[in-house]
This record gives structure tokens, sequence and C-alpha cells, in this order.
């Protein structure tokens, strides 16, 4: 297993500014929501790395799968209380047959990226995705039965994507009581929530992790 916050596939990064648009603040503000839980963070003595990433579609509704264009939170930033649209990169294209990404920005993409990239090519309707790691909650998800990918598929890698993919495919024909979260099996206290909107993707996050509190308390 690859340790966590390793980018494990190629890129070509072109230099650019921070983005703009308004989805960008957003994105930061719910991030934000779930670095307060700790579910994104910078405890080495957890996963020896930062976790957790974010990320919102742009760009052409439409456009066709490895060219859904979105932004998403840069390679380890996890322990910045309060990011900012700096620490966000554009990714352009990703080609999961042979693991490469194109992104522009000020800083790497998040070692997650074929992973966004791979929710994104499930559904049109997928304009947000989120994924931090708390163990609890992680196997809360696991435990009931959630969505989950293959305890044998690592992070970062075209396998993740492939699954992750498939996945959600099935997960938005079949909800369970959390719709549009999944843990990710063979990724220690990984888990993945997706929605229309980045409201509702860190909603659909939180809710799980709410229950887990409540269930604790």
């Amino acid at each position: 297993m690859a340790r966590e916050g390793v980018i494990q596939y190629s890129y070509d990064l072109r230099p650019g500014s921070a983005p703009t648009e308004a989805v960008a603040s957003a994105l930061c503000a719910h991030r934000d929501r779930l670095f307060r839980r700790d579910t994104i963070g910078c405890d080495l003595t957890r996963y020896g790395a930062c976790y957790g990433n974010v990320s919102a579609r742009v760009g052409a509704w439409a456009a066709a799968p490895g060219r859904r264009e979105f932004l998403v939170s840069c390679t380890q930033t996890g322990g910045i209380p309060e990011v900012s649209p700096a620490h966000l990169v554009r990714v352009f294209r990703y080609n999961h047959d042979n693991n490469h990404v194109v992104a522009q920005g000020p800083c790497p993409p998040s070692s997650e990226t074929m992973t966004h990239g791979a929710i994104y090519d499930a559904s049109l309707d997928v304009r947000a995705v989120v994924h931090g790691h708390d163990p609890e909650l992680w196997q809360f998800v696991l435990g009931r039965r959630g969505p989950s990918t293959p305890e044998d598929v690592d992070y970062g890698t075209p396998e993740m994507a492939t699954w992750a993919r498939r996945v959600v495919t099935h997960a938005q024909r079949r909800p369970w009581e959390f719709p549009g979260v999944l843990a990710m099996a063979g990724h220690e206290d990984g888990v993945i929530a997706w929605g229309s909107s980045v409201k509702e993707a860190a909603d659909r996050f939180v809710a799980v992790w709410d229950a887990v509190h409540k269930e604790r308390s």
C-alpha cells in the first residue's frame, strides 16, 4: 500500500494564477468544514503525510470523459486551517489509461486527482467531490455495507479510478441510507462524498460524520 499523500500519476503543471470562479471560494469554505472535523488535516502520526482533498467541476458541462475540467485542492495542503483559491489548481485533462494529468495553477494537484476525475466521468450530474479520513466514519460505512471500493485497490491508481467510477454509477442506481457516500476499503480511513454542488457533497459527508458522532455520545 502506498504512503498517504504520494502522487502516483505523472502530470504536466502549467504555471498559472489562482482560480477566480465563484465556486473556488465555496470549495475553500466547505473544505474548511471538513478540516474543523479533523477529516482533512496533517497529523503525521496518523498517515505520515497530510490527508484529504476537495474538488468542483468547472468549464463545459457536457465535456467528454477525461476532459471534465475541475478545480482540486493542491497536494499536501491538508494542514492549512483556512485555505484560499491560491491552494487550488485547475485540471484540464486526465487519462486513466496512461495515468497522466494536465493541470494549470500555483501548485501540483492532489494525489487523489485521478479518483476525482473518475467520479466526474461517472455522471455529468456530479459537480463536486470531497474526500476525508476518519477511522470511525470509515468503519461505519463499511460496517453498514455502504458503497465501497475493494480492499486490494490502492488510492491514486488507475484501478482505483476504475472502481470509483463503477461504484458511483452503481450507487446512483441503488442508493443506501446515506446517498452520495462511499468508503475506500483499501485506503485506510478514506471516505468520499459527491454531489450536484459543493454544498451537497460536503453536506453528505458531514451527515455521516454527524451520525457517527451521535452514536458515540
